[in-house]
């Protein structure tokens, strides 16, 4: 997808619906000021798909997906810096959703694209199902040199506790189709969560 080159790009964290006993899905998405649709990068695979997590860039995507839940604003880059954007996300081994996004974010704050504190924030709210923290302990992730290795995840449950959600954002997300086509339901689990 391609972005208008004067328009300023918001970086935004999308948390998907919890669903049961599965964890929210975590993405990070690219999106024009203004735009209703954007690039979702995100993690998907692992323990329970049977195959390594794997990076997927999925454009065109919409911002009020029946899939997520709720958005929030960590910044914003301008076209130009597009590229610094999608090399930190392939520099990140991908791993479970959560903790992908995390690592993502601070490779983002080393570029100075992000305000620093953003990674340590999202840090404390990541939650890994007891298979995701099995599967992390025999695979575990080399992070990229002098890059945040996240804490230990908890596994106390899903919070939403926190969460602040961009007030443009959320408007922009209430504009969305009809109640009639909100029965549209999302692929279901890609590792630890429900991926859209």
């Amino acid at each position: 997808m391609s972005f208008a080159p004067n328009v300023p790009i918001d970086v935004l964290v999308c948390y998907g619906k919890e669903r049961g006993t599965r964890y929210p899905h975590w993405m990070l998405m690219l999106i024009s000021q203004g735009a209703q649709r954007g690039t979702w990068y995100h993690a998907v695979g692992g323990p329970t798909q049977h195959a390594p997590y794997s990076l997927a860039v999925q454009a065109d995507k919409r911002l009020d997906s029946h899939g997520i839940e709720t958005t929030e604003l960590i910044g914003s880059i301008m076209p130009k810096d597009v590229n610094k954007f999608k090399s930190a996300a392939q520099r990140v081994k991908p791993q479970q959703c959560q903790r992908f996004v995390v690592a993502v974010v601070h490779e983002l704050e080393k570029k100075e694209l992000i305000n620093r504190g953003e990674a340590v924030r999202l840090n404390g709210k990541v939650q890994m199902s007891e298979l995701a923290q099995a599967y992390a302990v025999q695979n575990p992730v080399e992070h990229p040199s002098g890059a945040y290795v996240p804490a230990a995840p908890s596994i106390a449950g899903p919070s939403t506790s926190g969460r602040r959600t961009s007030p443009q954002r959320t408007q922009q997300s209430q504009q969305g189709p009809p109640a009639t086509q909100q029965a549209k339901r999302p692929k279901q689990s890609k590792g630890c969560c429900i991926v859209m």
